[in-house]
């Protein structure tokens, strides 16, 4: 359940990111969208683990 949240969590800051990188435009563009990208990642890693350990018992 925690690590379900933890990785929600994760996607929402990455989609958060993101849009705030569109609203602020090219200022932090690289840096933005490279901790979006990050932080999704993360999160889909995560739920992917996840998943395989619930199918493995």
């Amino acid at each position: 359940m925690m690590v379900k949240l933890l990785a929600v969590g994760s996607i929402l800051m990455g989609v958060f990111r993101f849009i705030d990188y569109l609203y602020y435009g090219n200022s932090h563009f690289q840096y933005a969208l490279t901790k979006a990208i990050v932080s999704i990642a993360m999160g889909l890693l995560l739920l992917y683990v996840k998943n395989r350990e619930n199918r493995s018992r």
